[in-house]
Formats: structure tokens, C-alpha cells, sequence
């Protein structure tokens, strides 16, 4: 967890008891770079990537899924 606060990915908030970490940015957004990421690296694919592969995700909403697209920068049809 201190790799991630370090890299911000989380905030450490130390109060009475456990500590408590609140992440800093979206699960969408980490799905997109994760997802990018592994595309680039292992697959080589550069460009707009298709979000079909989450259609059925059970973590994710309508909502997020829409932003997901945005941020991958392609429909989930193609």
C-alpha cells in the first residue's frame, strides 16, 4: 500500500484505530491504463480499443461503462 501512496494512487488516512486508504482515482480509469497497458505491452496494439469485453462485467454499471468507452476511446460494438 505505501508503493501506491507513493505513486498516488491512494491517500493514507491515519486516525484513531486502522488506517484507513481512499484511492485517488476511478476504477474506470484504472481499468482503461491496466487495460491499455497490457495491450501495448503484450499484444502491441496501439489506438482505440474496443470495450465489448466488458459488456458483461458485474462490477461495472451502464454508467462506467460509458466512461470506460470515453476513455478507451472506442464503442463497445466494434
Amino acid at each position: 500500500m505505501s508503493r501506491m501512496e507513493d505513486k498516488g494512487f491512494v491517500v493514507l488516512n491515519k486516525g484513531e484505530g486502522a488506517a484507513c486508504y481512499t484511492a485517488t482515482i476511478s476504477k474506470t480509469a484504472t481499468l482503461a491504463k491496466m487495460t491499455r497497458d497490457f495491450m501495448a505491452r503484450v499484444l502491441e496494439i496501439d489506438g482505440p480499443l474496443p470495450t465489448s469485453a466488458f459488456t458483461d462485467s458485474k462490477i461495472l454499471t451502464d454508467e462506467e461503462l460509458d466512461e470506460l468507452e470515453g476513455l478507451l476511446g472506442s464503442g463497445r460494438n466494434k
